[in-house]
């Protein structure tokens, strides 16, 4: 999963996070992934992510799955 908090729609800061051997590992859920705060002035800062998940033995590999950003603030 990668998380971005954008200026404008713009990234500003990021974080990559790998889930693949604790979603492999447990039935729980709840994950969570952040980034760096950011400063700047004035509106327009939204956050929102993607994720890229590949179902084993499928045979489809990977997808993206890109989630709706947050509103602008």
């Amino acid at each position: 999963m990668e998380v971005r908090l954008e200026k404008n729609d713009a990234a500003t800061t990021y974080n990559d996070c790998n889930y693949l051997s604790a979603v492999s590992s447990t039935e729980h859920s709840g994950f969570t992934c952040g980034t760096t705060s950011a400063t700047g002035s004035g509106s327009g800062w939204t956050a929102d992510a993607t994720v890229l998940y590949d179902l084993d033995s499928d045979g489809k590999g990977e997808y993206f799955w890109d989630l709706t950003g947050s509103p602008k603030i």
